[in-house]
């Protein structure tokens, strides 16, 4: 997609209700000859010299972005935009402004989805004039009859427009373990925002640009709980706390912004009331009409709120976005209003919360492990190969490779230097690590369940020709404590022997390999099938192997990493894996080893056929699988002996399960 100069407009949830009805005014004042939003009362017809939006969009074209989950939806509301507006207006009318309604998809429920989508506005686009933070929802489940009936009977316009009858569940989370009300109308939002910084102040350069939040007439605090219920899964009414706390963000944002002299603002807006499918399934046909009708009676008392259209509604926003200039740098919000005539106009309100400036600072604290993409470290080799698609699908949304081709002993340099956050790794060596002190990181996971096959290796011309001869003579191994290390006394426990290995460290499978070749050692232990290449070559020959006695592979993070986004990095890597055995039957599996690694297909599907992936979700630790590990070390003088091994201890079980 060429990189042009129209000016972009971001709309989430654009296909319907209010989000719809931005589309449609930002279109109706784009493409016509009276721009009716511009001005202090909303309704007063002006040049586009008055708004520098205007005036952009106008001579350099605009592209609208729907932003949403359904492209199916989003297309058929490309389709009604076109039809009524677009090619209305230039039937019409004489404008020659060049319009593009853009589909862009995304889910604010998925943190995943919501990286993904600020990463392609990114390569994308070069600039952005508003993010309209619209898309949302709630956990509505019914209508409290009873108490709609009192509401209706002692204050019949405060249950129109306040009502305090609406159920709402609890618990629900997203794909995340967010709470997903939280996710959906705050922390999707509060990504793509960070995120797109740099493309709003891009066009800032040409105009003042903004980021508009939705939020609404029933945002209230209703004892929200910041540190002990922050993402609301426990909250009874979730829906009006995340307006409550989308109107803090806002506010603490714009702070922000204005302090780094920013021309970027972060403003809030409302709709007021609304007429929209929300409680539909919950009302029926009849019901729903009378809803309508009691929204009409309400206006018709006065009632300023009630704006009933969708289009009406989104005057607040269409306002902000075409008055920029003249927004007042104040904690408030602009409400959409109407007269009971059905003519709207805008009011600036208090915030609900212009009294606590600390919530922002608390709430962006309680977000920052999220707002940076996840560091996993990796050894380079096949085993790695679900871990690698998953990266590809990813695209850096929400974690980063980062290559360790030392194998574990490095790994566990990194944790324990904060330069990764989450690994996959050898299970003896994690543990025989941990119990020697580097305490930086806990077991989440296990990857592998099958044993690893680890190759005895000296060099082609060496007068080694069996096990027993390697007795007492030195390996090499990748680093101190590494699995090289760890396995070799493992062997040497279990063939008995009477004079153990010495060790010499070479650093990368290349030095060792030559180690034994220029005879500073007598051989080396590393992983049959990666080792097989260079045995067929003639450059190194076998000698034995040796099969650990427990799962192979193990899931480690980093005591620093937030449990919920350890947890969702895990949650997609088990569907990684499951996709990856798929591939077992078609081919695929094999196809995609030999592709990415260069291996020959014979011996890639042998590996296969003896290698298991773990059979329960990837977020379980064997209890016994730690303690029969940490024995055997014992025996194999890798670690001392505790007076009782506190399994638990090596492990988060916030996210992972023992058992």
């Amino acid at each position: 997609m060429p990189k042009d100069s129209l000016v972009n407009v971001i709309v989430t949830g654009a296909n319907s209700g209010v989000g719809f009805g931005i589309s449609q005014r930002i279109l109706s004042q784009v493409s016509s000859q009276r721009a009716t939003d511009v001005g202090g009362d909303g309704n007063h017809t002006s040049d586009d010299s008055i708004s520098p939006f205007l005036h952009q969009a106008r001579r350099r074209g605009l592209r609208l972005i729907l932003a949403c989950r359904s492209q199916l939806r989003a297309e058929g509301a490309i389709k009604v935009l076109q039809r009524e507006y677009l090619d209305a207006h230039a039937r019409t009318e004489s404008s020659s402004t060049h319009i593009t309604l853009q589909y862009e998809h995304c889910d604010l429920s998925s943190v995943q989805s919501s990286r993904a989508f600020a990463e392609r506005i990114k390569s994308n686009y070069t600039s952005i004039a508003s993010l309209i933070c619209n898309a949302g929802g709630g956990t509505f489940s019914g209508i409290d009859w009873v108490g709609a009936t009192v509401q209706m009977l002692s204050h019949p316009l405060a249950a129109v427009t306040y009502p305090t009858y609406k159920l709402q569940s609890h618990g629900a989370t997203s794909s995340d373990n967010l709470g997903w009300v939280f996710q959906m109308n705050i922390f999707g939002h509060f990504i793509i925002a960070r995120e797109l910084t740099a493309l709003l102040e891009a066009e800032s350069r040409t105009q003042p640009t903004s980021i508009l939040w939705m939020s609404s007439l029933e945002a209230s605090k209703c004892a929200y709980d910041l540190e002990g219920d922050f993402d609301m899964q426990r909250h009874a009414y979730s829906y009006e706390a995340s307006k409550y706390l989308t109107e803090a963000l806002a506010i603490g944002l714009d702070e922000e912004l204005r302090a780094s002299h920013s021309s970027t603002r972060s403003v809030i807006v409302h709709p007021g009331v609304v007429w929209s499918s929300i409680f539909y399934e919950h009302l029926g046909v009849l019901l729903d009409l009378l809803m309508a009708l009691a929204f009409y009676m309400a206006r018709w008392c006065g009632s300023p709120h009630h704006c009933i259209s969708a289009f009406l509604g989104a005057l607040s926003t269409t306002h902000v976005l075409l008055n920029l200039d003249h927004i007042k740098a104040q904690p408030a919000r602009y409400a959409s209003c109407c007269d009971r005539w059905g003519h709207p106009y805008v009011v600036t309100q208090p915030s609900v919360v212009a009294q606590e400036g600390d919530l922002y600072e608390m709430a962006n604290l309680l977000l920052k492990p999220w707002l940076v993409a996840l560091r996993i470290g990796y050894v380079p080799e096949h085993f790695s190969s679900p871990l690698l698609q998953l990266g590809e699908r990813d695209g850096g949304a929400t974690f980063v490779l980062v290559e360790c081709p030392s194998g574990t002993g490095q790994i566990m340099s990194k944790l324990a230097a904060g330069e990764i956050d989450i690994s996959i790794a050898l299970t003896e060596s994690l543990l025989a690590g941990r119990v020697r002190g580097n305490t930086t990181f806990e077991l989440i996971g296990t990857y592998i369940e099958s044993p690893l096959n680890w190759a005895v290796i000296t060099a082609a011309d060496s007068p080694y020709s069996s096990l027993s001869q390697l007795q007492g003579t030195t390996f090499g191994i990748s680093r101190a404590g590494s699995g090289s290390q760890v396995m070799a006394n493992v062997m040497a426990l279990e063939k008995k022997w009477s004079e153990k290995p010495d060790f010499a460290i070479q650093g990368t499978f290349e030095a060792l390999r030559g180690s034994v070749n220029d005879g500073s050692t007598s051989a080396f232990m590393w992983e049959w099938f990666t080792t097989l290449p260079y045995v067929k070559s003639g450059e190194v020959k076998f000698v034995g192997n040796q099969l650990t006695p427990w799962p192979s592979w193990s899931i480690v993070a980093g005591v620093h990493v937030d449990h919920t986004q350890a947890t969702a990095f895990l949650d997609a890597l088990d569907d990684a894996v499951r996709l990856f055995d798929k591939g077992r039957s078609d081919g695929s599996a094999v196809q995609y080893v030999r592709d990415t690694f260069g291996y020959d297909k014979d011996d890639v599907q042998k590996w296969l056929d003896g290698v298991t992936y773990s059979q329960n979700h990837l977020r379980v630790v064997s209890k016994s699988v730690v303690e029969n590990t940490l024995n055997t070390l014992v025996d194999a003088n890798v670690i001392e002996k505790q007076a009782e091994w506190d399994i638990a201890s090596h492990v988060n079980t916030k996210v992972a399960k023992l058992e």
